[in-house]
């Protein structure tokens, strides 16, 4: 699940708190505080400053918005990349990889082009995603 931290993140905005997970633009401008530096005693120096934080509420729901709809891809990438890793052996200058070996690596490489992953309770849905068969 995509989350405020998540698009502070992306939008590489730093030295903030946030209390809770804000649902819209009044619950962020009362729990956001952007840190400006500390006190003698070491303690952070929070801000309630809108104009201090980098950032609007409008630009993090953007960004939320924006790393949602590319969440599937993310995470078929990331599970093709797994099931590449566990092939990568297959590679070793001392092995000759077969026909169906090489397919199997290609088409995973190539899966990323021609799927269209969908989400199902937050995760990949495996019914959206044709996988390439392991020789």
């Amino acid at each position: 699940m995509i989350s405020v931290t998540d698009a502070l993140r992306a939008l590489e905005i730093n030295g903030w708190t946030l209390n809770g997970e804000p649902n819209n633009e009044t619950e962020f401008y009362e729990n956001f505080k952007k840190v400006l530096g500390t006190d003698s005693d070491g303690n952070a120096i929070l801000s309630s400053d809108q104009t201090k934080f980098g950032t609007t509420w409008g630009k993090i729901k953007a960004k939320m918005d924006e790393l949602k709809k590319a969440e599937p891809m993310r995470l078929l990438r990331t599970q093709r990349n797994k099931k590449l890793a566990e092939t990568d052996w297959w590679a070793n200058s001392d092995l000759t990889m077969t026909d169906a070996q090489k397919k199997y690596r290609k088409d995973l490489r190539d899966l990323p082009a021609s799927a269209d992953p969908k989400l199902l309770n937050g995760m990949l849905d495996p019914s959206s995603i044709t996988w390439p068969t392991k020789p």
